[in-house]
């Protein structure tokens, strides 16, 4: 269960300048993508955001981890994107936290269990989405014990987030 891809995940960082330190230039290069990739210069954001990537940008690592995952100015990679996810999530970036669960549930080689300490982990960070989906998990015992308390816990955080599916899971035990 995917969402459409969001490329623009973080507040928009200061339009780089011609005199930079080092230390700037990741944020400068995660900006850049991010315009290159709206006015549809792909090849040159996939660059941009390898090097924000690089240089230790999580925005820059989640959206590289976008292109390659389905194939922008490259070839679709899956297991390759799991990487940049990985450092995205490392950086706090929920979604990153959330497609990497989703990559490791969906793609060989499956690692269910980690995909559900990756969902939990979006979810701590704040994403709907990853609680849900840890929920969903938890319920149906897939990657953990099959736990309905757990996943109804998941579930409410997810819907005080106003996720709409967790919201309809809970409404008949509600009731």
């Amino acid at each position: 269960m995917m969402t459409s891809v969001f490329l623009f995940c973080l507040p928009a960082f200061a339009a780089p300048s011609h005199a930079q330190s080092n230390s700037d230039y990741p944020a400068a290069a995660f900006a850049a993508g991010r315009k290159a990739f709206a006015e549809e210069r792909f090849a040159e954001a996939y660059r941009l955001f390898e090097e924000a990537c690089a240089g230790g940008q999580p925005g820059g690592c989640f959206n590289f981890a976008l292109m390659v995952d389905y194939g922008i100015a490259t070839n679709p990679d899956p297991t390759r994107a799991r990487a940049y996810y990985r450092q995205a999530c490392d950086g706090e970036i929920p979604s990153g936290c959330r497609y990497l669960g989703a990559r490791l549930r969906e793609n060989e080689p499956k690692d269910p269990e980690l995909a559900v300490y990756y969902f939990e982990t979006s979810c701590q960070l704040g994403d709907a989405e990853g609680c849900f989906l840890a929920g969903y998990l938890h319920r149906r015992g897939e990657g953990t014990y099959q736990d309905e308390g757990a996943a109804l816990d998941f579930f409410i955080k997810a819907c005080e987030r106003n996720y709409q599916l967790a919201c309809d899971e809970l409404g008949p035990r509600l009731r």
